[in-house]
This record gives structure tokens, sequence and C-alpha cells, in this order.
């Protein structure tokens, strides 16, 4: 099962409590899922559809719980190339005698229907539920083992709008972007995504984003410091060859001896411990040498031996 399907059959376990907060959460998914059909009699059919078993579930129970009715659910077979279950829940809107309800089912997208949305989600804990609701019709969650991102595919630009519009009165900074015939609404950033799934009650889904993101940030940290480690055993390692190149040279023309008394014992330690640090040539001195002190006169024998190179290429 995929991180979104985990992350949702989790959120269809929240316990249903205050009754504006189920009528938020489902009017959420009924303005996304929902589709309104009138018959040839003229009765008004309100149709959900869903390719979750978890979110039926949820909706079912939803419409159960807040009008009192139980809707007709009917499963069929998806026709693309991957087979799948389409879950449909029908309602009778004409047996429901609730003007709210009307509001929620209202498929009309105009300034209206929003202002009665915006009223309807006065309180901050009908905000937090209309959210989840969206992100069960709509939402997916990248495996945050593979890269951070949740969107939420809306159809309708002013809807998407909206729903941005309630994020980021959460400080999320959500982005709309336009893919195709749909709307995306997205969220990039870790912390931002940490903070929406809190706010949708997805709480275990967040502790294993967070237990992702501190193993991601050890790996990332072990990286550098090998990274660093062998960059600098690279230099040390290229060092030394070089030392050990130009004091040969110096020794193959006889000059060798010939070096200030420091830069001649320095050039034995040298040859003898060819893999020693530079600290540890230091200790080897007499008197002991800092490392900075065993690099510059490195440095000398170094000038030294390009020089006598340069009057041989000369010659």
């Amino acid at each position: 099962m995929s991180f979104s399907n985990t992350m949702k059959s989790d959120l269809c376990r929240i316990t249903k409590e205050r009754n504006c907060c189920m009528i938020s959460e489902l009017g959420a998914m009924i303005k996304v899922n929902g589709t309104s059909i009138t018959e040839k009699s003229g009765e008004k059919i309100l149709r959900l559809t869903t390719e979750n078993v978890n979110v039926a579930k949820r909706m079912y129970s939803l419409i159960r719980d807040c009008f009192d009715v139980q809707p007709r659910i009917v499963i069929r077979k998806s026709k693309k190339l991957k087979e799948h279950n389409i879950f449909l829940l029908t309602i009778c809107k004409n047996i429901i005698k609730n003007n709210l309800f009307d509001n929620i089912t209202n498929s009309d997208l105009d300034e209206k229907s929003l202002n009665c949305n915006k009223t309807q989600l006065k309180n901050t804990c009908c905000k937090k539920a209309f959210l989840r609701g969206i992100f069960l019709a709509a939402g997916s969650i990248t495996n945050p083992n593979n890269c951070y991102h949740l969107e939420i595919v809306i159809k309708e630009y002013t809807f998407a709008n909206y729903i941005q519009e309630i994020l980021n009165k959460f400080h999320l900074n959500a982005k709309v972007t336009k893919r195709k015939n749909n709307y995306i609404i997205y969220l990039k950033e870790v912390d931002q995504i940490s903070v929406f799934l809190s706010i949708i009650g997805a709480h275990k889904a967040l502790l294993d984003l967070e237990n992702i993101r501190i193993l991601k940030e050890m790996r990332n940290s072990v990286n550098r410091i090998v990274n660093c480690e062998t960059a600098n055993l690279t230099k040390i390692v290229d060092a030394s060859v070089r030392h050990k190149n130009n004091i040969k040279y110096l020794k193959e023309i006889n000059e060798l001896d010939k070096l200030p008394k420091s830069l001649y014992e320095l050039a034995q330690l040298r040859l003898k411990y060819p893999d020693s640090s530079l600290k540890e040539l230091g200790t080897m001195l007499d008197p002991p040498v800092g490392k900075s002190g065993v690099n510059h006169r490195f440095k000398k024998i170094d000038e030294i031996a390009e020089e006598f190179q340069g009057n041989k290429e000369e010659h």
C-alpha cells in the first residue's frame, strides 16, 4: 500500500465528534467527488465517487450520522488498464429536509456558494475538518523516502483558490499551478507538509514523515562528513606524493645534500615515513615542529625542486 493510501486509511479512522466538523468534512468530499443528477421523474440524485474503499466507508458514515440517511452503494470495475473497484454512493436529495445539506451539495462554485462555505467554516475545527475531507477526496502525498511533495487536484480554478486561501490561513504558503485540465494545490517544503498533516489529524503519517526526515538528515550528514574526510585524505596523499617526487628528484641531481639542515632532515623523514601526516613528521623532528611549520618547510623544498626543473627545461 502506498504512503498516501496508508495515510488515508488512518484518517478515515479518526473519531467523528462535532456535527459542524462532520458536515464540513462531508461538504469537502461532496464538492470534489459529488455529482448532482436529475432523473426523468424529476427526482434529484446526489452521486459520490471514489476509488478508495476506506474513503467510501467514511463518506457513508458521515452521511448517515449527519443526516440520518443510508446511501446506496454500488461497486463497479474500472475500465482502465489496471482494473480496480470504483465505489458509487447515491442519495435521493428529496428525502432530506435540510437547508445545510443543500448548501454543501451545491455544485455551482460561484461567489454565493463560496460565501456560504466561508460562513459554514467559521470555526478553526471546521476548517481543519474541511481540509481533511479535501485531502481524502483529492489529495496525495509522495513517499517521503523519495521526495517531499503533497498535492490536491481540483477541476475548478475558483475552488482551487478557495482551498489555497484556507491553507494559507494556517501559514502554509500553498501554491497553485495548472496541469492539463486540472488545478494543483501543492506543498513541497517538509515543514509545511508536517504542519498540514498535523492540521488534518494525520498524526501517524506525521511521525513516519519525521522519522524519515531524521534518517535522511543523518544520512546526508554522514555523507558530508565522509566526503569531507575523503577530500582531505586525497589532499594529503597528493601532497605526500608531490613531496616524495620532488625529494627524489633533488636526490637524483645531487642537490638533496645541499639543502639547509632543517629541510634535509624533513626530506629524509618523508622518504623514511611516506604515509605519515605532517603533524606526525613534525613530532619526529628535533626540536619538534608544528604542522604549519612542517608545511612551510615542504613548500620550500617544492620551490627548490621546481626551480631546478625550470632551469633544466630552459637548457
